[in-house]
C-alpha cells in the first residue's frame, strides 16, 4: 500500500511538473521566478521569466541586494524572458476555454511595417512639384494681400473709411485666397489611415546568448487563459536582433549582428531571422485584472 501511495505521488509530481512548461525558440525555461497576467476590457499580457529582474518586484537577486537597475551589470543573472501581449479590436471574452480558444493571425510588428508601407506609398504618389509650385504661388498672393490689408487698415484708423466699408474691404480681399486653399490640390490630399485589428506582439530575450527574438508573423492559438492558468501555442516566422550588450562587444561581433539583410522587413538588417515555435502551460503566480 505504501509504495502504492509513493507511486501515485510520484506520477502526480511529475504530471504537474509537466504541466509547467515554456519552450520558444527551442529554448526550455524550466523553473521560473516570474509568470504574471494582466487584463484589461481590450488587451492582456503575459510576462514569464527565469529570473524576477524587475525594480521592484521582490525577485531574489533583488532581496539578496543585486542591483537590477543596471542592465550590463556583470553579476545581473543570466535570464529568458517571455513578453506576450494581445490587443483586440472588439474587446475579448474572459476567461478563455478551449472549447472557444482564439487564434489571433496578425502580429502587431507585421501590421505596423504594412501600414507604414501603405503611408509611403499614398505620400511617393503625391505630385510634389504640384504642392511646391502651388505654395509658392500662394506665399505670393498672400503676401500681396497682407500689403493691401494694411493700406486697408491705415486707411480705416485713420477714418477715410467707414466700418462697414472696411470689412466689406477685407472680406473681398480675403475670399479668394480663402476659396484657393480649400481648391488646391495641396489642400485636398488625403491619406488612408489604417484601420484597428486584433493583433499580438511575443518578445524574447535570451541574456544567455544576448539576443532578442521578435515574432513578424505567424498562427498565435490561446488555448485557454483564466486567472490561475495560461495555455498557447504560437507558430510562424521571427527576427532575431542582438542585445546592444552584445553588439558592443567587438567590431567583429557588431558586424555578425547586422550580417543578414531582412527578408520580412527590407529596410533593416538582422542577425538571422526564420521559423520559431513555442508552447506555454503555466500556472500563474501574479493574475491583475484591471477591467
Amino acid at each position: 500500500m505504501r509504495k502504492l501511495l509513493i507511486t501515485i505521488a510520484f506520477l502526480f509530481s511529475v504530471n504537474l511538473v509537466l504541466s509547467q512548461k515554456v519552450i520558444y525558440d527551442a529554448k526550455s525555461f524550466g523553473d521560473c521566478e516570474a509568470v504574471e497576467a494582466n487584463i484589461s476590457p481590450q488587451k492582456f499580457s503575459v510576462y514569464i521569466a527565469q529570473k524576477e529582474l524587475r525594480e521592484g518586484y521582490g525577485g531574489k537577486y533583488e532581496l539578496s541586494g543585486g542591483d537590477v537597475t543596471v542592465a550590463d551589470n556583470v553579476n545581473r543573472p543570466k535570464n529568458l524572458v517571455f513578453l506576450m501581449e494581445v490587443s483586440f479590436k472588439n474587446g475579448f471574452k474572459f476567461p478563455i476555454e478551449e472549447k472557444d480558444s482564439v487564434y489571433v493571425s496578425l502580429s502587431n510588428l507585421k501590421k505596423g511595417y504594412d501600414d507604414d508601407m501603405n503611408m509611403r506609398k499614398q505620400i511617393e504618389s503625391k505630385d510634389y512639384n504640384r504642392i511646391e509650385k502651388e505654395k509658392q504661388n500662394l506665399e505670393t498672393k498672400k503676401k500681396s494681400v497682407q500689403d493691401q490689408i494694411k493700406e486697408l487698415t491705415k486707411k480705416f484708423q485713420a477714418g477715410k473709411i467707414s466700418t462697414d466699408e472696411f470689412g466689406a474691404k477685407l472680406q473681398e480681399l480675403s475670399d479668394p485666397l480663402l476659396k484657393q486653399v480649400e481648391t488646391s490640390y495641396s489642400g485636398n490630399i488625403a491619406f488612408v489611415e489604417p484601420e484597428e485589428k486584433t493583433t499580438y506582439s511575443i518578445d524574447f530575450v535570451n541574456t544567455y546568448e544576448q539576443i532578442e527574438s521578435k515574432a513578424f508573423s505567424g498562427i498565435l492559438h490561446i488555448k485557454r487563459f483564466n486567472k490561475n492558468e495560461f495555455v498557447a501555442s504560437f507558430s510562424g516566422n521571427h527576427m532575431v536582433d542582438c542585445l546592444e550588450k552584445r553588439a558592443a562587444t567587438s567590431r567583429e561581433e557588431e558586424s555578425k549582428c547586422k550580417a543578414k539583410k531582412s527578408d520580412l522587413m527590407k529596410e533593416f538588417y538582422v542577425l538571422r531571422e526564420g521559423n520559431v515555435k513555442g508552447n506555454i502551460n503555466v500556472k500563474l503566480k501574479k493574475f491583475n485584472d484591471y477591467r
